[in-house]
């Protein structure tokens, strides 16, 4: 063989480990694109659903610029603030009612354990936290406000917000 042909057959060879190799890295970026694609869609579906679960069709014309702290008037209410503006990291039941306690006098005390841990359950089964390690006997499960929780619960706000300015 000359030295022309295998110059020619090491160009070809390295040519398509090139080709290989790049078709390998796009294929890679057109995974993670698509798992994006995925994860924005399931955001999308569970505000759909929370939505849904509060009466509220869609959220055109509400102005979310113009959102200002509503009173807490129910323990629901004054759950979730003191989760979205109090608690970093994991937390339990027991973190909650105190931080309600604290923050949140007006609301009817003592607080219902029970009641405190059924909305927990209820912000878990909507994917607003996730249930690092469940419950056992006297030991209450621990959760954590999910990232997407966290940015759900502020627009719930002020959707609940702007839909008390225009009722």
């Amino acid at each position: 063989m000359s030295s022309y042909n295998k110059d020619l057959d090491s160009i070809q060879r390295r040519l398509e480990t090139d080709f290989a190799e790049r078709i390998a890295a796009a294929e890679g970026e057109l995974q993670r694109l698509h798992q994006e694609r995925a994860d924005a869609l399931e955001s999308v579906v569970r505000l759909r659903r929370a939505l849904s679960s509060n009466g509220l069709r869609s959220i055109e014309g509400l102005q979310l610029a113009s959102f200002t702290e509503k009173p807490v008037k129910t323990l629901t209410e004054a759950v979730r603030h003191v989760i979205r503006e109090f608690i970093v990291g994991d937390f339990d039941i027991n973190t909650v009612i105190g931080l309600v306690n604290r923050h949140h006098p007006e609301i009817k005390q003592p607080l219902n354990p029970t009641s405190v841990s059924g909305i927990l359950r209820s912000l878990w089964d909507d994917e607003v936290l996730l249930q690092v390690k469940p419950g056992a006997g006297p030991k209450p499960a621990i959760y954590r406000l999910t990232e997407t929780g966290r940015q759900f619960m502020d627009i719930q706000n002020r959707f609940v917000v702007e839909l008390e300015r225009e009722g």
